[in-house]
């Protein structure tokens, strides 16, 4: 199934994202950017469809989330259920964090992704080719 990842409706809004993160956020992105992490790239306020991700390695197709309290809710859970799995057709694989996780165990934070883009396929996961088309 082919997915858009350049939607210019969402451009703006990832931007704010970027610019607006939160501390979480930017506590793991020390620690992903620049491929400091296993050499593996990883993007931010990344986009795939309607959904952005909090941060997303395109080689293995793995997504990042850190979930905040709004994600405990009944509304939360059921719309990150949804989105999940919409994004589980296109190949992608989502690993969540809580807030909590960054904040106070970010080692074992750092080994789930490492372990978890160890044992994946690089662009083998699915048929999902990604349209750059706008």
């Amino acid at each position: 199934m082919q997915y858009k990842i350049t939607d210019r409706r969402l451009k703006e809004r990832r931007r704010e994202l970027r610019k607006n993160a939160t501390n979480e956020e930017r506590e793991l992105w020390h620690y992903l950017r620049g491929r400091k992490l296993g050499g593996y790239k990883f993007l931010r306020q990344f986009s795939i469809n309607r959904f952005i991700m909090d941060f997303y390695c395109a080689q293995y197709r793995i997504a990042i989330e850190i979930d905040g309290s709004q994600h405990a809710t009944d509304q939360g859970t059921t719309y990150d259920s949804e989105r999940t799995a919409i994004l589980s057709e296109f190949g992608v694989t989502i690993i969540r964090f809580t807030n909590d996780d960054i904040n106070k165990r970010i080692g074992h934070v750092l080994k789930t992704i490492t372990d978890t883009l160890d044992v994946s396929s690089p662009s083998k996961k699915g048929d999902a080719q990604p349209n750059l088309s706008n």
